[in-house]
């Protein structure tokens, strides 16, 4: 994807998410288990990221890069997560892209099913709901995500 591209698509993505985000994180403070680590991944330039943190001081971002120096973020390429465990209370997952790194959104998506806890939330869209294995998961509420025009999902793990 070109530079100009991925700039003109942030443009729109990110005040998009934004007002999503907004909706999600009211219902997150309510159903929150109290276990667990709360992590974004994804960071990219930490303005989505910071929206979660402003209500969740104790997030974590995990990003392969960390333009802005946020001391919140872990410089990591999320691919090298592998065998560690980390249980997860609460996870939004916005690393990479179906175009450039599917590979990548599917092993995400699959290592934190096994690292959410039981009651553990984890917020994904309609893509993704409905590739990847999600049995272990109910729809807590269904949003509705206006910059790809599909349905944006808040799941809890039931198993």
């Amino acid at each position: 994807m070109s530079q100009k591209k991925h700039e003109t698509i942030n443009k729109h993505y990110q005040p998009s998410m934004a007002r999503l985000y907004k909706q999600i994180i009211p219902i997150c403070e309510k159903l929150l288990i109290q276990d667990g680590y709360k992590c974004y991944f994804g960071t990219h330039n930490c303005k989505n990221f910071s929206i979660w943190k402003d209500c969740f001081t104790d997030m974590i971002g995990f990003d392969i890069d960390n333009p802005t120096n946020n001391k919140s973020v872990i410089e990591m390429d999320c691919n090298e997560l592998g065998n560690i465990k980390i249980p997860l209370s609460l996870v939004v997952c916005a690393v990479g892209s179906r175009e450039v790194t599917p590979k990548l959104q599917h092993f995400m998506h699959n290592w934190v099913l096994d690292n959410l806890l039981p009651g553990g939330l984890f917020c994904i869209n309609d893509y993704n709901f409905n590739k990847y294995n999600v049995r272990s998961l109910s729809i807590v509420e269904t949003f509705y995500d206006s910059f790809r025009n599909k349905p944006y999902y808040l799941l809890t793990k039931t198993l």
